[in-house]
């Protein structure tokens, strides 16, 4: 992209009206604009981030969705210190140190060195290739449920759910048939290699 063009984008960012909001309250512009249009969709009761990580998701919509349970789901140890250290700044946020599927069960993580790629999945050599900062992994057990036998840990609907699963987003959503009844919104990570 060419200078001119990098000061053009800087530009419309800087000129948008909700910018200034956006980065007071530290959420990124391009997803403080999608809160928005969610919100402008109808009321959001509970925000249930599915594969929270670090929280910077559970974050941003504790900030941005007033009067909505945030949940996230994260079953990583060494995402928990950040998390319990934003539901103590975030009162609406709840931890839940589980991951998600389509069945209860004690199964293999394959945690990464860059938590960000650990999945219920064994990772591909092909991922590998690709990011090569996610070759070192090393086999955890997890606590797995379905969201449909947590739903009376979420309260009201409806819900707006976001998925980054690494792959296992399938699984989790044929674990929760009864929460998607009531799923207003869900915004999933796709690749498609």
């Amino acid at each position: 992209m060419g200078l001119a063009k990098q000061f053009r984008k800087l530009a419309d960012y800087l000129d948008a009206p909700d910018f200034a909001a956006s980065r007071r309250l530290r959420v990124p512009y391009h997803l403080y604009r999608f809160f928005g249009r969610v919100q402008a969709w109808g009321k959001v009761g509970g925000v249930l981030d599915v594969g929270a990580n670090r929280g910077h998701f559970a974050r941003a919509a504790a900030q941005c969705f007033a009067g909505a349970a945030v949940h996230a789901f994260e079953p990583l140890a060494v995402c928990q210190p950040a998390l319990q250290k934003m539901a103590r700044r975030f009162p609406q946020l709840r931890v839940h140190q589980i991951a998600l599927g389509d069945r209860s069960a004690e199964m293999t993580m394959h945690e990464n060195a860059y938590p960000d790629s650990s999945s219920l999945l064994k990772m591909t050599e092909r991922h590998k290739e690709l990011w090569p900062k996610t070759r070192d992994e090393r086999p955890i057990s997890v606590p797995v449920k379905t969201l449909d036998s947590v739903r009376s840990e979420l309260g009201s609907g409806p819900y707006f759910m976001k998925l980054d699963v690494q792959g296992y987003e399938l699984h989790v959503l044929r674990g929760a048939e009864a929460v998607l009844q009531d799923t207003s919104v869900i915004m999933a990570e796709v690749l498609f290699e």
